[in-house]
């Protein structure tokens, strides 16, 4: 999934983003009075894809950021709609430009 979107990125061409990717299991048991019926256990993957973007507006620079969540089975073009939807919307964030730190 990672790959994917990462490639996504690099074909829509946006420099600057932020990648969160969360995995998340549990367990869920289901009784009848005190005696255990059935167990099930889920896993889930949770994706929040952040973009920015740079641009001038009155003068002076800007960053927009806007979020997009990627779920487990969407399609590579779903992914694309998502996150170039979120780098258009972007635009319309006037934050005071601020520097991106990488870890």
């Amino acid at each position: 999934m990672r790959d994917i979107i990462l490639n996504v990125l690099r074909e829509l061409d946006i420099p600057v983003y932020q990648i969160e990717i969360a995995e998340e299991r549990s367990a869920e048991l289901f009784f009848i009075k005190k005696t255990l019926d059935m167990r099930r256990i889920k896993n889930a993957f949770h994706c929040t894809v952040t973009v920015y973007r740079d641009f001038e507006a009155d003068g002076r620079q800007c960053r927009g950021s806007s979020q997009a969540q990627i779920f487990e089975g969407m399609t590579p073009e779903e992914i694309k709609s998502r996150i170039k939807d979120a780098f258009f919307a972007a635009q319309f964030v006037k934050n005071p430009f601020f520097p991106a730190y990488s870890s």
